[in-house]
């Protein structure tokens, strides 16, 4: 499944060590501009326990470490952390490990008979997080990342109730207990989707707008409001990197 972002990800283990240098030789430059292609696809859950019945599933799987090692086991990927986080059955026990332990993890999804890759990439900001290979050819790829935002919102209590603040921030399961909402709290979490375009050829990784596409942008904007993309799902955003590779003639050799 690595297939041409294989480049990619070999620079970047090389180089995991030495951020600075993975920085400047990847040009990692992540582009928030006005052509967002969507917002966050997002659900909540009623309670931490809710929680952790929606992110905790299990599989057979693969899990290759920084220093090579591969293992087989049973393994569970929970977004309870921004850069994501990866659980291993050890027998009775349960083995966490960061982005920081594993080079890359993979699985099969026996109930929708899919193949899943994950690897640990510095995406945002050279720091590094777990993001899954969604699509791939010639040119780009295709990863997304999964993060839990926690919008915890007070209300002033008494005759005068009202809400009076709201915030956001990224959950941190080891800091679960401060989650627990109270008589004047309100706690909702938010699955967070972001979506990042790898331009394979020249090495660099964006978040996934038209900005990186500017030869074609104003085409490309018909394009979306032609087929009234939503960008509700993967295909969507497959359509218009296939649709610039057609505008700018790119075609992959057989």
């Amino acid at each position: 499944m690595r297939g041409k972002l294989i480049d990619v990800w070999t620079i970047l283990r090389v180089c995991k060590a030495f951020a600075t240098i993975a920085l400047i030789i990847l040009n990692l430059n992540l582009a928030y501009g006005q052509d967002k292609l969507s917002t966050p696809k997002r659900f909540r859950a009623k309670s931490i326990e809710h929680l952790n019945e929606m992110t905790d599933h299990w599989f057979e799987g693969e899990v290759t470490f920084w220093n090579g090692k591969t293992i087989f086991c049973q393994l569970s990927y929970s977004p309870l952390v921004p850069e994501g986080m990866v659980k291993i059955a050890d027998g009775d026990l349960i083995r966490v490990v960061t982005v920081h332990d594993v080079e890359s993890f993979s699985f099969y999804n026996h109930d929708t008979y899919t193949d899943h890759t994950y690897y640990a990439l510095p995406l945002i900001n050279n720091r590094l997080m777990f993001a899954e290979l969604l699509y791939e050819d010639c040119f780009y790829a295709i990863l997304g990342s999964r993060s839990m935002l926690v919008e915890i919102t007070n209300y002033l209590p008494g005759p005068s109730a009202g809400t009076i603040s709201r915030s956001f921030e990224y959950a941190n399961m080891s800091y679960a207990d401060v989650y627990r909402g109270n008589a004047a709290t309100a706690t909702k979490f938010i699955m967070d989707y972001r979506w990042f375009l790898i331009d394979i050829k020249e090495g660099k990784a964006y978040d996934f707008t038209l900005d990186p596409l500017e030869s074609e942008k104003k085409k490309l904007k018909k394009f979306i409001s032609t087929n009234n993309l939503q960008f509700e799902t993967l295909d969507d955003y497959i359509a218009v990197i296939q649709q610039y590779e057609n505008l700018t003639g790119r075609f992959c050799e057989e």
